[in-house]
């Protein structure tokens, strides 16, 4: 399965745009590392861009957001009710149990699976635990540097204060 983002503008917020230089595509079985500045708009391009079109669609998709306080309430008010029930303390214990769940859920029901992670310490963990068992996966991670070994890089670049630009630089 593939997401395609077309070129042109994207009106993310009031006063912030990004222009997608060249259609972009994300397929299952491929990672992807999101790299740029704080404010370049990765987080927002997670969110209002890639998100809204995955959930519409019939594959699995985990999404860890870079400020995870309000899902990892959820996660451990959820695990606690589950049966069995389990008490998740870290968000490392979160993250795991996440993973683990898609891992389960794949197994049960082979579909494509789309992970979003946005800026987590426990993102090389995550991947771990899911590329093993979920052949299917696109890995969209977001982070300021470091590009994990055989990503393909989409580049986010700051053109004004109000405006990013978004390219696959070409390799050299």
């Amino acid at each position: 399965m593939t997401l395609s983002i077309p070129t042109g503008e994207l009106q993310i917020w009031n006063n912030f745009s990004l222009w997608i230089e060249h259609d972009l595509e994300f397929e299952t079985g491929k990672t992807y590392h999101l790299q740029g500045n704080n404010g370049s708009g990765k987080s927002s391009f997670l969110s209002r861009v890639l998100l809204p079109h995955l959930q519409n669609s019939s594959s699995y998709l985990l999404y860890l957001q870079q400020q995870m306080h309000t899902q990892l309430y959820a996660v451990q008010a959820y695990a606690a009710v589950m049966k069995p029930p389990q008490i998740l303390k870290t968000e490392q214990e979160v993250v795991n149990y996440l993973g683990n769940d898609l891992v389960r859920n794949y197994q049960l029901s082979p579909r494509p699976a789309f992970v979003l992670v946005d800026e987590s310490r426990f993102e090389a963990e995550l991947v771990g635990i899911i590329s093993l068992n979920c052949p299917l996966t696109c890995f969209i991670l977001a982070s300021h540097h470091g590009q994990p070994s055989g990503a393909t890089l989409v580049r986010f670049e700051p053109v004004t204060p109000n405006r990013s630009k978004v390219c696959i630089p070409s390799p050299n």
